[in-house]
């Protein structure tokens, strides 16, 4: 769960650290669930103006936030490659294992 007024982010019961970025792109993933977002759209959304083609930011956040999410083998949430889109999975991202939704609070 994202709480956008707070800027706190749980997945299952476990609290998760973002930066200012990585919790600005989660959100955006998690505003729009199972829609393919394109590379120009996220870095529009969370970076707020167009990047260089060639600039890897967009990647190396999608990076961090693979990493903080999928700890301990949980279940993938963004799915895909930046270059094609990206999406996030499932009712706003649903662990299989306990069935705790991650979802935003607060938009």
């Amino acid at each position: 769960m994202l709480d956008l007024g707070t800027r706190q982010a749980w997945r299952g019961e476990r609290a998760i650290d973002f930066t200012a970025k990585e919790f600005d792109l989660l959100a955006a993933f998690l505003r729009q669930p199972r829609q393919v977002l394109s590379r120009d759209q996220l870095l529009d959304q969370v970076w707020g103006f167009d990047y260089v083609t060639e600039s890897k930011v967009l990647e190396v956040y999608v990076r961090y936030l693979r990493d903080k999410l999928e700890v301990g083998g949980e279940s993938r949430l963004i799915h895909g490659p930046a270059r094609g889109g990206l999406r996030a999975e499932g009712a706003a991202g649903v662990n299989p294992r306990s069935g705790r939704r991650i979802r935003c609070a607060g938009s």
